[in-house]
């Protein structure tokens, strides 16, 4: 989530794939760097955040934010972040583990669809305002047409004395 920094992709304007030279190849987004095996020293998560691990430690992300970076990336799919335990956590936080993914993951869906609703508005006015700048462009080109003829008749006229 670091390096490169969603915000360096969005002002390139194209995706991970493209950034890493290998458009060509199929890429998942995670919060957890799959070059690391252990995730003992990991932090425990938060109700509003959970802890990632990358290549330098790890961060505290929040849903939104990371929904923010699989959109900048555009990974051709991506894990929802999850709140992990041990596999000999308490029931209790077990229970809770499982309550916060579920709460994460349907911020992770709201956000995708109000990103989606989004893109859908914006290509409707980009689509509408193309629609006007044909229309005004016809209407102009219609209006230059009668002063060309009128300005070709009185030549014609004036030729003709």
């Amino acid at each position: 989530m670091q390096l490169p920094s969603p915000d360096i992709l969005k002002e390139s304007g194209k995706s991970i794939h493209h950034y890493l030279g290998i458009p060509s190849w199929p890429i998942m987004a995670s919060n957890r760097d799959p070059t690391l095996t252990e995730y003992i020293s990991t932090k425990p998560s938060s109700n509003t955040a959970a802890y990632c691990t990358i290549h330098t430690g790890g961060i505290t992300v929040s849903p939104a934010r990371y929904m923010q970076a699989v959109a900048v990336m555009q990974p051709d799919m991506f894990v929802t972040l999850a709140d992990e335990v041990a596999a000999d956590a308490r029931p209790k936080r077990v229970a809770q583990s499982v309550d916060r993914t579920i709460k994460w993951l349907d911020e992770c869906i709201q956000h995708t669809t109000q990103a989606k609703q989004q893109e859908r508005q914006s290509q409707q006015q980009q689509h509408q305002q193309q629609q006007q700048d044909a229309q005004a462009g016809k209407q102009q080109q219609q209006q230059q047409q009668p002063e060309q003829q009128t300005a070709g008749h009185s030549v014609n006229a004036n030729h003709r004395g």
